[in-house]
């Protein structure tokens, strides 16, 4: 049995009767080994996992209620359970209210000069190669970036996110706190992607997920 036995989505599993009496075990925190084990056995009995554990086991979260931004999402909302619309409700209008009261901003970042100069150094044309990047013109590439694009001019020192339209210079961190980065990397890349992000000294929490063959392929930052 795992030390904590609340599910990802809240449900407390140790007060419950029916795994109480073995009837029913924990699907544990997104992030144990219970999260896995149960998710591989609802795929045998079911054809498929729980949204909501999946979820949570694909991106790291040990529970939505305290891990994750989004919560309530629709794997919440649009199904019967684990909990009622009011519910939801009141944790959506209450984690609205505790959004507005917390500070309008984080303080800007500035980019270390070495940054900018080495960017400067490269050969624009080879660095889209490897970054899928578009080079708009001899200064500039753009990179897509989840559902919008950055735009990067290396020798203005400054990058731009795509917003309804509109280019909105980036002086702010795009990581919300306790939102969570992750970044498809080089098989052979791990320490040298460690050392990057230890050398920024902005996310003391990391780490890194295999693909299918065993190597190193994503890493996972925390904004603490």
């Amino acid at each position: 049995m795992t030390d904590m036995p609340t599910a990802a989505c809240g449900i407390n599993c140790d007060v419950c009767r029916l795994h109480a009496r073995g009837l029913c075990s924990t699907c544990g925190p997104g992030t144990s080994p219970e999260a896995a084990r149960k998710i591989r056995l609802q795929e045998q009995l079911l054809g498929q996992p729980c949204p909501i554990l999946a979820c949570a086991r694909m991106n790291q979260i040990a529970h939505c209620l305290g891990d994750c931004d989004a919560f309530p999402c629709e794997n919440f909302t649009r199904g019967p359970y684990p909990f009622g619309q009011g519910f939801l409700q009141m944790q959506d209008r209450r984690r609205r209210d505790l959004q507005k009261s917390e500070p309008a901003s984080s303080p800007a970042i500035q980019a270390p000069s070495e940054f900018w100069e080495d960017l400067q150094r490269k050969n624009l044309p080879e660095l889209c190669d490897i970054a899928l990047a578009r080079q708009e013109n001899p200064e500039t590439l753009t990179l897509d970036f989840l559902h919008t694009e950055i735009r990067v001019h290396p020798f203005e020192r400054n990058c731009f996110l795509k917003q309804d339209g509109q280019w909105r210079m980036i002086d702010h961190s795009l990581l919300k706190p306790q939102g969570v980065l992750l970044l498809e990397m080089g098989y052979n890349q791990k320490t040298a992607v460690a050392e990057v992000i230890q050398d920024c000294g902005r996310y003391p929490r990391f780490h890194f997920l295999k693909d299918y063959a065993g190597h190193n392929r994503v890493v996972v930052i925390y904004k603490t």
